[in-house]
């Protein structure tokens, strides 16, 4: 038996694809982003195309970075099927169109075709290629000028019907593309292997720029999703675009360039017929996130570890607000000078020859957040590393591979954080974050060799699926769906490629179809279901339809979001009344009981009637110091609340109250300093520290519990005298 384990890292065409979604002999990657600083200074491996801003026709300066991928049964589990056969409606998400930006698609795959052998991609985007003239209306909107040249090929039905005949069709030698397009859509003709809404129309855009690479740069991925909300338009159908893509590189606060261009295509979530979704990222369970909370005038070292020689760099991005200044230092104690607010230098070793860049927020702060980014990259050889922090408040920190690197770094404990994991677009809440559950564990290859991936349990949130909430307390993930060791399309020049992500024989399990992993096999399921619902509700807006989605569970959890995707109930919660009477002994909130000065929290509630069912309901939080916001609505009685916590206080007692009675209430302490545990509430009444990983599992065993129904008595909480049960997810 084959045993399937580890990372995934091929090396090809002079660079390292490293494709999120893939599993290999050493599988369950977890790839990290590729990005370019806004100021240029990143290096760029000399293969690299592009190093410099694009400049766009709508998107001007969208792109200070790039994007890495994230990726039978399936659509039974998340109840497809049943909504195809439910109520006589046979779904299949005819007349939507789904969008998908990513690295090309194989057009001539029987998957993606009619049973006439005509083509289901309406149009085509190609950033790999230069405009043909066949379109050159839309050519001048969407084309860009890149160091490479004019890039931006439109091709209509038609075109690519013709050159599926002659052989010249648009490929994916990447294959991630291919994959992810035929869960949402795909239908084999032997129907064994069916996307979620196999009925619906396809537009693709490839926005990587050249045909043999994974990596995608941001202002690409704005103007592809625009492209295809365009073309929808014009063909005069609701759309929703997935984009299995992200990057660690920025703030993680929703105000970067990409995440506000994507947010305005659907208003935020308002826009009726319109909605994006989103992969949430592969860093789940591992230490790619570090949280430091920094008293005034302290100096804190913050460790990582590179576990090789790199031809390429690791990268920490660096997200804090006020000024910080850093110094790095080598594993013989070596230090780097340090860097203040505001400037960038290059530190070398005298005698290996390595160096370290730190550039410090060269581009100031956030007019919306006041957040600055620090980038440091690191072309150094395997050891540990130490950033010395100087400044004061909180700072986050994430690590990502530049550049031709390709093995795992993490950072090292007292700061190492497992939460807050989520990579950006995802980390914006008017988007959809999808994270990944596992589908199955064993298959059968094509050459009837049975194969298995350790630790991969079914039913069950996958290990390497990123953990929220956000640097902001935003609630990400919105839900999870498959996306570990799913079987869709596999692309015949990416199973061609000796190098590429899916030559090993153990993933293909036919000719034609292949094993992946990945939250990018996750987004596109969500986008299968958003087709289906969408066919039935044509004008609903983003939000109306993530509210029907996520309509199962009480409360927010950062591995699972707020429940699995199941589109049966998603339909059943589109056409159900919320106009119950909310009960205060079954609604529940989810407290924090310890912040950091000046730390912003996200309280989830859920306002449920005396059965359960999801209440309409006036919920309002109140805090002795510090600053809370008013609640917003997040549909079939979910609602956020905003906390932000004092700069000058010891403690304060937070209350919720629900058309005016007392619902629950919490005591919640405020610490700055190195060592203090910053706490992210989990579910019910309960909140754990971030960084302490045995509190993090007796809170998760607690939350596992109190789905079961087992009752648990948090000591660090306490609720209004009227009796009531919280539940949560697990």
């Amino acid at each position: 038996m084959s045993v399937l384990t580890g990372m995934q890292s091929r090396r090809g065409g002079g660079g390292t694809i490293t494709a999120r979604h893939l599993s290999t002999r050493r599988a369950l990657l977890v790839a990290l982003s590729l990005v370019a600083s806004p100021s240029g200074a990143s290096p760029r491996p000399p293969d690299d195309p592009v190093a410099v801003a694009l400049t766009l026709p709508s998107h001007a300066r969208v792109t200070s970075g790039w994007l890495r991928p994230h990726l039978d049964r399936t659509r039974a589990l998340v109840g497809a099927d049943r909504a195809r056969a439910a109520d006589g409606l046979a779904l299949s998400g005819r007349g939507v169109v789904i969008g998908l930006v990513d690295s090309g698609v194989d057009l001539a795959h029987r998957d993606l075709r009619a049973p006439d052998g005509a083509t289901r991609v309406a149009w085509m985007l190609d950033y790999a290629a230069p405009p043909l003239g066949l379109h050159p209306a839309l050519e001048a909107r969407f084309a860009v000028d890149t160091p490479l040249g004019r890039r931006g090929a439109v091709l209509s039905r038609d075109d690519l019907d013709a050159r599926i005949r002659t052989g010249t069709a648009p490929g994916d030698a990447v294959g991630h593309g291919t994959h992810a397009l035929s869960i949402a859509l795909g239908d084999d003709p032997a129907h064994r292997y069916v996307g979620v809404a196999p009925g619906a129309t396809a537009v693709v855009v490839r926005a990587s720029l050249r045909a043999d690479r994974a990596a995608v740069p941001e202002a690409l991925a704005a103007l592809g999703a625009e492209f295809v909300f365009d073309r929808a338009d014009a063909l005069a159908m609701p759309a929703v675009v997935t984009l299995s893509l992200g990057t660690h590189r920025g703030a993680h606060d929703g105000d970067g360039a990409l995440e506000r261009s994507l947010a305005r295509l659907i208003d935020d979530g308002r826009a009726p017929s319109r909605a994006i979704v989103t992969s949430a990222g592969n860093g789940g369970g591992r230490a790619l996130h570090a949280r430091v909370a920094l008293a005034r005038g302290a100096t804190v070292p913050l460790s990582l570890r590179l576990a090789g020689a790199y031809a390429g760099a690791v990268g920490v991005a660096v997200a804090y607000t006020g000024a910080l200044s850093i110094a790095a230092a080598w594993p013989d104690g070596t230090m780097g000078e340090r860097v203040p607010t505001s400037l960038s230098i290059t530190s070398r070793h005298a005698v290996e020859g390595s160096r370290i860049s730190v550039t410090n927020a060269p581009d100031g702060a956030s007019p919306v957040t006041a957040a600055r980014v620090a980038d440091v990259l690191f072309e150094a050889p395997g050891g540990v590393y130490t950033l010395w922090l100087r400044g004061e408040g909180r700072v986050d920190a994430w690590l990502y591979l530049d550049g031709n690197a390709s093995e795992l770094p993490a950072f090292l404990p007292p700061y190492a954080d497992a939460l807050s994991s989520v990579e950006m677009p995802a980390t914006s809440a008017s988007l959809i974050a999808v994270g990944a559950l596992t589908t199955r564990a064993q298959w059968v290859d094509a050459r009837g060799t049975p194969a298995s991936r350790i630790g991969a349990v079914e039913g069950t949130v996958a290990p390497f699926s990123a953990r929220g909430p956000s640097r902001t307390g935003d609630l990400r993930p919105d839900l999870v769906a498959p996306g570990d060791v799913v079987i869709a399309a596999l692309s015949a020049q990416a199973s061609a490629s000796l190098a590429g992500p899916f030559a090993d024989p153990a993933l293909a399990v036919d000719a034609a179809h292949a094993v992946a992993s990945g939250t990018s096999a996750a987004a596109p399921h969500v986008a299968g279901a958003l087709a289906l619902l969408f066919e039935e509700s044509p004008r609903a807006t983003q939000r109306e339809l993530v509210a029907a989605l996520t309509a199962g569970e009480a409360l927010w959890n950062p591995a699972r979001g707020w429940s699995d995707l199941d589109v049966v109930r998603a339909l059943a919660a589109l056409h159900a009344s919320t106009q119950n009477t909310a009960s205060t002994i079954r609604s529940v909130c989810s407290l924090p009981t310890s912040l950091t000065l000046g730390e912003r929290a996200v309280i989830p509630c859920r306002a449920l009637d005396a059965d359960g069912s999801p209440a309409a309901a006036t919920l309002a939080l109140t805090a002795t110091a510090g600053t809370a916001e008013a609640a917003v609505y997040l549909g079939l009685g979910r609602y956020a609340l905003g906390y932000t916590a004092p700069r000058d206080a010891a403690r304060a007692t937070l209350t919720v109250t629900l058309d005016g009675a007392p619902l629950t209430h919490a005591d919640v302490t405020f610490s700055a300093g190195p060592g203090t545990d910053d706490v992210t509430a989990l579910g019910g009444c309960a909140a754990t520290p971030a960084r302490t990983a045995p509190a993090a599992l007796l809170a998760l065993l607690a939350l596992v519990a109190a789905r079961r129904g087992i009752r648990t008595a948090p000591r660090r909480c306490q609720r209004s005298p009227r009796p009531r049960r919280a539940r949560a997810d697990a």
